[in-house]
């Protein structure tokens, strides 16, 4: 699992949201946020596996799930936004 900024996700949303997003800076960092909790929330998940102990993996799972949903339905609210104003 790369690091947050280092995967094709973020590599693309950076340049997408400097060409496309400036007004939208709140919403920008939200998805940040949730993408680089996905990364980390699938880190500790791997951890967890390599020790055979997966206690308190559904917690990180749900959460990873949630900063799916959010951060996409982020990016869908922006971009129809952003589409509107065309």
């Amino acid at each position: 699992i790369n690091d947050a900024a280092d995967c094709r996700f973020s590599k693309w949303f950076k340049e997408f949201a400097k060409e496309n997003l400036k007004e939208f800076k709140k919403e920008v960092n939200t998805i940040e946020t949730h993408h680089k909790n996905i990364h980390n929330g699938l880190k500790k998940i791997n951890e967890i596996v390599k020790s055979d102990n997966i206690t308190g993996i559904t917690e990180i799972l749900e959460s990873v799930e949630t900063s799916s949903k959010v951060g996409f339905e982020t990016l869908l609210e922006v971009v129809k936004k952003k589409g509107d104003k065309k």
